[in-house]
């Protein structure tokens, strides 16, 4: 729950026009707020937006209200020139409801959702692997080492080209952490979760973000025990 204003339902898009040659100037970047069809989900925190290119949509799943955790699935789908909203119906065995989870696409149309803050109370830091399956709606759960709520995750490949995605961070048991947790095996049914040996240890955080190019993966900011961080940190895979 928001401790201070209120909870947000909107929409907003960035357009970015005229980039360079390089890939890395903009002329000019706007906020829009697009239009769209449908009943958009209710104001919520915490949750996590996710683009999965094969479906053309956006897949918003779980975070909090005033009245609690959610666990809701909602599609924004782009048809023709236009953004459609929808809420799937699924089945299978559904995740518990949370916040502040990671979410990221997976090959042949699937959603991964990982972590976050669950239970009737939120005391719980969820270590809930959650697949979902796009062409049949159908859920599948397991359960991995890592327990973590407030963490990142970006899509990395690895020196020999084999994709997967990169964890890192979040909080444990009331603990900030700085370890590094790789999902391989991507195409398979449920990935494999495993814990990743780095050359160095960058400080604890939660809260904080990152997107990945190419071989690399990006982290910026968080929280830490000392406050707020302002660092950007690149990770590259062997």
């Amino acid at each position: 729950q928001p401790q201070n204003g209120n909870l947000l339902a909107d929409l907003l898009s960035l357009r970015v026009d005229g980039i360079g040659s390089d890939g890395a100037h903009a002329k000019d970047m706007r906020w829009l707020s697009p239009g769209s069809r449908g009943a958009p989900p209710e104001a919520r925190n915490g949750h996590s937006l996710t683009w999965v290119r094969e479906a053309r949509s956006l897949y918003v799943f779980g975070g909090a209200d005033l009245d609690g955790l959610l666990s809701d699935l909602h599609e924004l789908r782009l048809e023709g020139d236009e953004w459609a909203w929808a809420q799937p119906r699924c089945v299978g065995d559904s995740p518990k409801a949370r916040e502040m989870h990671v979410a990221a696409a997976l090959p042949h149309m699937r959603l991964l959702v990982h972590g976050g803050r669950a239970g009737e109370l939120g005391e719980v830091c969820a270590n809930e692997l959650a697949v979902l399956d796009l062409q049949t709606y159908t859920w599948s759960c397991s359960t991995t080492a890592c327990a973590r709520v407030g963490h990142a995750v970006a899509p990395i490949s690895s020196a020999s080209g084999e994709p997967a995605l990169l964890f890192f961070g979040g909080i444990k048991e009331s603990h900030f952490t700085n370890d590094t947790w790789r999902a391989a095996a991507l195409e398979e049914p449920m990935p494999r979760f495993e814990r990743v040996r780095t050359a160095h240890d960058p400080p604890k955080r939660f809260a904080h973000c990152a997107a990945s190019l190419g071989k690399l993966a990006f982290v910026f900011g968080g929280s830490s025990k000392e406050g707020e961080l302002d660092d950007l940190l690149v990770a590259t895979m062997a």
